[in-house]
């Protein structure tokens, strides 16, 4: 190989060369950007999954005790009979 082959096909792949690096650093850029909006999603995902959580306790709470005033109705209407 001589100068000449050297100097024939050293800008090309050195082009090549650059272009692959910005390639790869734009998509990790890119993958980084789409990471955090993932990581947010999955935060507002776990906030609302514990509001859901004091939802259910609030409810299980009301429906005892519409099955306390029923079983107590039950017994008013059992007396006035």
């Amino acid at each position: 190989m001589t100068n000449d082959d050297i100097r024939l096909w050293l800008p090309p792949m050195l082009t090549l060369l650059g272009t692959l690096i910005v390639v790869v650093f734009t998509a990790w850029l890119n993958t980084r950007a789409v990471m955090a909006k993932f990581e947010a999603q999955d935060e507002r995902f776990n906030g609302i999954d514990k509001r859901l959580d004091g939802l259910h306790e609030d409810i299980r709470e009301i429906r005892s005790d519409v099955k306390l005033l029923t079983g107590k109705v039950y017994e008013l209407m059992a007396q006035k009979s």
